[in-house]
């Protein structure tokens, strides 16, 4: 059936061209595509002892975006994806193989301008959603897969303000009472035209299986320039329930970067974020940050250690000192390197707080304005966190360093 909707939608926009045309009945039709390929070289192992060798993955991208808007005021939007790794059917003479089919609905919603002339704009279905820098609602575009969620947002927009009602579902059991349902719901506005624009949310998401997640997150993000100078700071807390234990976090981060006029325009960027941390499972107290649906990958590392804060910190939280220095070798190529000492909030157990440091090389080169490449190499150096945990995971625990490696070609159609 899927495959019968995006033969559907490919031929009603055959003669399209991957453009914006007008069909008979003056109703304007947009299709557009992308396809993205990315080879990775994996070695991210902490222990040469369990090391197997560097792995090899192929993950290939490929959307197809169809919009019409029969009049001024709606918009009807849909998006199939496939997302594929390299050799997962076998035999494509026989592609039916469970858990290969990688096809699916991306993006299907509606959107409503104007609801009722009510100034109000509404887009319901399924969508992606990027709020901020995406700290903690992003759609995630360097995975194969990406997040979008299933319900709506509505906004109610005026001169120099915006604010956001956003309804959505995680998780949907099917049980009576709605029983182990996952819902997040929130505000979010942005105020702009001020030296400083700022961005004040109020997050809630919760789990009805028993009453294990009732938790809400507020704060702000501000962002502003002054000449070459940006800055940029962000606040959230956490608060709620979690488990039966009383949720008490919080994260702060700040950026300042600076650009030369110079012909490489060469950027300096430096960084501290702190996402609090739990080193007492006892004292009926949740105080481990948790980042709700953000883009972590690039924030905290291209190497992927920290996407789930919680867990992968061992509860303990983050701290996060980075800088970055980029410069542009021409109008279509920037060369980029990222530094990054990673710290845990809480010492751990046996007193270690060094998780270690990460660099990032990356070159992006725009080959033409619809053909873009992206190379990047990156290496981790464990620290007394890591290399005290000998014995457990060797991807998460060891004395040796990990790296990693990847060329990325993306095509837009």
């Amino acid at each position: 059936m899927k495959r019968l909707v995006m033969v559907v939608i490919l031929l009603a926009g055959g003669s399209c061209a991957w453009a914006d045309v007008t069909v008979e009945n003056e109703v304007p039709i947009r299709l557009n595509g992308e396809i993205r390929h990315r080879l990775e070289a994996d070695d991210k192992d902490f222990s040469s002892a369990a090391d197997s060798g560097l792995s090899t993955i192929d993950l290939l991208r490929t959307r197809v975006s169809l919009s019409i808007a029969p009049t001024e005021d709606l918009i009807f939007f849909t998006q199939l994806q496939d997302a594929r790794k390299f050799g997962t059917e076998t035999d494509t003479t026989n592609p039916v193989v469970p858990g290969a089919d990688p096809l699916d609905m991306h993006q299907a919603y509606l959107q409503i301008a104007n609801f009722f002339k009510s100034g109000i704009d509404l887009k319901l279905g399924r969508l992606e959603l990027s709020y901020g820098n995406e700290r903690l609602i992003g759609s995630v575009g360097w995975s194969n897969i990406g997040r979008s969620f299933d319900g709506a947002v509505v906004r109610l927009a005026r001169p120099r303000v915006w604010v956001d009602l956003i309804g959505v579902t995680v998780k949907e059991n099917g049980l009576d009472g709605d029983a182990g349902d996952r819902y997040f719901v929130g505000v979010w506005g942005n105020i702009s035209g001020l030296a400083v624009a700022p961005d004040i949310f109020l997050l809630l998401d919760t789990d009805d299986h028993a009453g294990a997640l009732s938790r809400y997150t507020t704060g702000f993000h501000l962002t502003g320039t002054r000449g070459a100078l940006g800055h940029e700071l962000e606040f959230a807390y956490q608060g709620g329930d979690y488990l039966g234990r009383a949720v008490s976090a919080l994260m702060a981060a700040g950026n300042v970067a600076y650009q030369l006029s110079t012909e490489l325009k060469p950027v300096l960027k430096l960084g501290l974020a702190y996402l609090s941390g739990d080193d007492d499972s006892t004292d009926g107290k949740q105080t481990v940050f948790d980042t709700l649906f953000a883009a972590n990958h690039k924030f905290y590392g291209y190497m992927d250690f920290f996407t789930d804060i919680p867990t992968h910190t061992q509860q303990l939280g983050l701290v996060d000192v980075h800088t970055t220095i980029g410069v542009s070798c021409s109008d279509q190529t920037a060369l980029t390197a990222d530094y990054h000492y990673f710290l845990s909030a809480k010492e751990s157990s046996a007193g270690a707080h060094r998780f270690g440091h990460e660099i990032d090389f990356s070159l992006t080169h725009h080959y033409n304005p619809r053909l873009s490449f992206l190379v990047g190499v990156d290496l981790f150096v464990p620290g007394d966190l890591i290399k005290q945990q000998v014995g457990i995971d060797p991807r998460v625990s060891g004395r040796d360093s990990a790296s990693f490696g990847y060329v990325q070609t993306t095509l837009k159609l």
